[in-house]
């Protein structure tokens, strides 16, 4: 919106945002809409179509935002002879569930399609003259 009405603003602080999608996102985000297309019922004309299929997506988003040593500090499993089910499997199980709760899989495969194809510099010259503005 700053760029687009940039004398509503004297300061902006963007948090959680970029000028551009980077292709490892977009990858990610690719994969993401694999597991949503790959759930047989993503082709049903009903809300609750795909919904397996996104949280599995939200597994892989997870592990986009987390990284090695925050799964190994917080997801670490404290019997040692477990074989499974491990606390990492069930922390992602338990946050596709909850993002189930509150979202359905066509706003989740939109939304990832929308943050691919978001680029401030599109029709403005480059990134670096609409961040100028």
């Amino acid at each position: 919106m700053a760029i687009e009405e940039p004398d509503l603003f004297e300061h902006i602080v963007p948090i959680a945002t970029n000028a551009f999608h980077s292709p490892w996102a977009r990858a990610f985000n690719a994969s993401q809409r694999h597991c949503i297309e790959l759930d047989p019922t993503w082709k049903n004309s009903d809300p609750e179509a795909g919904m397996n299929g996104m949280k599995v997506a939200r597994g892989v988003a997870l592990l986009s935002y987390r990284n090695q040593e925050t799964y190994n500090f917080y997801q670490a499993d404290e019997d040692l002879k477990s074989i499974g089910p491990f606390r990492s499997e069930s922390y992602q199980s338990y946050q596709g569930e909850k993002l189930a709760a509150r979202f359905n899989a066509f706003s989740y495969f939109n939304l990832s399609q929308s943050m691919d194809s978001h680029q401030v510099g599109r029709g403005r010259g480059s990134v670096t003259a609409a961040l100028k503005k």
